[in-house]
């Protein structure tokens, strides 16, 4: 080897992608913990109620694995057994920012699920679809993923000697990961002490500044006078409190009621008082209606009365 030339076998390989292995040992451990809600609830009330599913996920990565686990008896699997599931990629290209350990990959997930099982599972995987698409930390790393699930659909019935009867129940899933990243989905916003959905959000800090030359030369110097902070958020029309509130302000009020804002996104957390400017209400056809509203930081010198009243009505409403 020439000794100009870079001795690789000594390199250590860093992956910055999950492996697929790792991506359904997440769905897994999902599906597993709704699951024994779900049996829970649909047998509360009935002559054999049931602490927990009567069966276990085993998700593999590899579908050949899978392939060759649907075969088996699944009845022979203590404690439990198991239903066998393949997660695959279904060809796409991950797609990768340089170095960030960011990708997107879309995959087909699938079940074998014996006759007897097929309500429960279709239950668990629409409940997935519509709890876990979304934001879920990954244990033990500063990670974060958001899944676009498809609701579930059903295969004829087939039968195999180690299953007996069943259905295949599939979906798909568009996994996106982000390590050491913080995911749109991830951030909480609260209003006056309540979670809301956010559309979109910007926090934009401004300042009136002042812009000269400086003496002798073609750079310019600027001083800024005044700075403040606005919050603009874009959030659905839906039936609480707090939505309520700010569409009344829009249709009714003015422009002095003050807001208590709560911020985290896993990194950074703020929380302040803010004073509605603006608002707008949006109507589309079909379409959720959604609104629109800029806030700014308010002074609690000048707004003190404000907050001290909105302070006591939040914790009236606590107790």
């Amino acid at each position: 080897m020439n000794s100009a030339e870079k001795d690789h076998t000594k390199e250590k390989i860093t992956m910055t992608v999950m492996t697929i292995d790792e991506i359904a040992t997440l769905i897994e451990e999902a599906l597993e913990c709704i699951a024994k809600v779900i049996v829970q609830e649909e047998t509360a009330g009935t002559n054999n109620p049931l602490a927990d599913a009567p069966f276990k996920f085993k998700l593999f990565g590899n579908w050949g694995q899978y392939q060759t686990a649907k075969r088996l008896p699944t009845d022979k699997r203590p404690p439990k057994p198991f239903i066998h599931g393949g997660v695959m990629p279904l060809g796409d290209p991950v797609v990768s920012l340089n170095g960030l350990g960011n990708f997107s990959v879309r995959l087909g997930l699938e079940l074998a699920v014996k006759i007897e099982w097929v309500d429960w599972v279709v239950s668990v995987l629409y409940k997935y679809a519509e709890e876990k698409a979304g934001l879920t930390a990954i244990a033990g790393s500063s990670a974060a993923y958001t899944m676009s699930v498809n609701l579930p659909s059903l295969s004829n019935v087939l039968e195999t000697s180690g299953i007996g009867r069943y259905q295949v129940v599939s979906s798909f899933i568009l996994f996106q990961y982000f390590a050491g990243g913080v995911l749109s989905n991830s951030v909480q916003w609260k209003i006056n002490g309540e979670e809301m959905l956010v559309l979109s959000a910007a926090v934009v800090r401004t300042g009136v500044h002042q812009a000269d030359n400086v003496d002798g030369s073609e750079e310019m110097q600027s001083v800024i006078g005044q700075q403040g902070v606005q919050y603009n958020l874009v959030i659905p029309y839906r039936d609480t409190s707090a939505t309520k509130e700010i569409v009344g302000q829009v249709f009714n009020g003015g422009l002095k009621k003050v807001y208590k804002i709560q911020y985290a996104d896993g990194c950074v957390t703020a929380e302040c008082y803010a004073l509605l400017i603006n608002g707008q209400v949006n109507y589309e056809a079909g379409m959720i209606a959604s609104i629109n509203i800029g806030l700014v930081i308010c002074r609690s010198d000048i707004f003190g009365a404000e907050i001290a009243a909105l302070n006591t009505a939040l914790a009236a409403a606590q107790t």
